[in-house]
């Protein structure tokens, strides 16, 4: 996982200014791109490949950089109703909220399913953690709240299942 995942904005504010000349039409088509050419790689090794759970990290990437993309300073008065890129920041960030639920998502997927590796689980609330700051940063309070509940059942369960294993271990 990328180290600006969840990071805070002042983190990757100065790489931002220098990618300023690539307007947000251009940075949403990228991210689109992005996801595009994934898809396609994904579909051409098929459901069951053996790759399949690489594709997950690699679908956290994309929406890693598709959220870096986002000027988050301007965001709030580019989606204003008279600003003209603000159906293009809408899509844009109504993307990259799709990539991080369905990177938390397939992580638990994984994890319940497949591999019961800790790092998984704690992957997927990582990307919730990262969704619900979008979130905040867009003061959608009712979908950060929701998220914040969401986080708090899936650590509790990811204790329980931590604890679980060690009294197995101990036995």
């Amino acid at each position: 996982m990328s180290a600006y995942l969840d990071a805070p904005f002042s983190d990757y504010e100065a790489k931002l200014d220098d990618i300023k000349d690539f307007d947000v039409e251009g940075r949403f088509r990228l991210l689109r791109k992005l996801g595009f050419t994934v898809q396609s790689l994904e579909d051409a090794f098929g459901e069951n490949s053996k790759y399949s759970a690489s594709f997950i990290e690699v679908w956290g990437k994309v929406a890693t950089v598709g959220k870096n993309l986002v000027n988050l300073k301007t965001a709030v008065p580019d989606m204003d109703f008279n600003s003209p890129v603000r159906p293009t920041v809408l899509s844009h960030l109504s993307l990259v909220k799709q990539l991080f639920q369905r990177c938390a998502d397939k992580y638990r997927e994984q994890y319940e399913l497949y591999t019961h590796k800790v790092q998984d689980f704690r992957a997927a609330v990582i990307y919730l953690q990262a969704l619900r700051r979008i979130h905040i940063v867009l003061a959608e309070r009712d979908e950060a709240e929701t998220l914040k509940r969401k986080v708090e059942i899936w650590s509790t369960k990811l204790e329980a299942d931590l604890k679980k294993a060690e009294e197995a271990k101990g036995k």
